[in-house]
Order: C-alpha cells, then sequence, then structure tokens
C-alpha cells in the first residue's frame, strides 16, 4: 500500500514540474494589398524604446500570410494590457517598403506613415485573439 501512495505522489510530482502552458499568441493575418511590417506598444504614442518590431523572421508579413505574435507566459497578452495606462494594446502597420527604407518603426511613427490599431482584451478574446489586418 505504501508502495503506491509513493508511486502516486511521484507521478503527481513530476507531471507538475515539467508543465509549461507556452507563450500567449495573437494570429495575426495579411489581408492588404501589400506586405506589411508590425509592431506594439501598450501606448498610442510610443517612444522609441517602447517600439516591439515583429520579426518572421524578417519583419515583413507578405501578403495573405499569417503569423503568430507571442507574449511571454500563458498570460503575456493579458499582463501586457494590464500594465497599459488604458488598458489597450495598440498595433502599428506600417508599409513593409517603407519600413526596409527607413529601417526604423519609430522613424515610420514620427512621419505618421503607419495605421494605429487598439484593442482591449475583452475586444481580442471577442476576436478570439486573432487580427485581420486590410
Amino acid at each position: 500500500m505504501k508502495m503506491k501512495q509513493y508511486l502516486v505522489v511521484c507521478v503527481l510530482f513530476f507531471s507538475s514540474c515539467v508543465y509549461d502552458p507556452g507563450d500567449a499568441e495573437i494570429q495575426v493575418i495579411n489581408n492588404s494589398d501589400s506586405d506589411i511590417g508590425i509592431s506594439w506598444s501598450t501606448t498610442k504614442s510610443p517612444s522609441r524604446y517602447e517600439i516591439q518590431l515583429a520579426s518572421f523572421p524578417e519583419p515583413r508579413l507578405r501578403i495573405g500570410d499569417t503569423v503568430l505574435l507571442a507574449e511571454t507566459g500563458a498570460n503575456g497578452w493579458i499582463r501586457l494590457i494590464a500594465k497599459s495606462p488604458d488598458r489597450k494594446v495598440y498595433f502599428f502597420v506600417f508599409d513593409a517598403d517603407s519600413l526596409a527604407f527607413y529601417k526604423d518603426a519609430y522613424r515610420l511613427i514620427e512621419k505618421g506613415r503607419f495605421r494605429r490599431y487598439e484593442y482591449t482584451q475583452e475586444q481580442l478574446e471577442r476576436r478570439d485573439w486573432a487580427l485581420t489586418f486590410d
């Protein structure tokens, strides 16, 4: 009887140690008529240091392609949104050719050469954490 209890405890212990739910992901689909680059921030007007340019493996999402944007941890996007002053995440979409020319997403933001989309956690949940950019 003690041996069974020992085995059950061992199985429960070791199975709980290896559980990793993975990173939180948002699916992004490019339905626009050109390649795009994507960045995100927790503010409408991010500073140079807040811009995170997604690369997959280059900062270009081709026409019709889909990519998964990840934030670390199972609740990564929820945690990111909770840190935002207005409880939103902002996605900045750039023309990939402009991004290649300027080589700096922040310069494109300064020049107003982007499209901005904003989402609350509830809006992302309703969209099943999938975004389509046209």
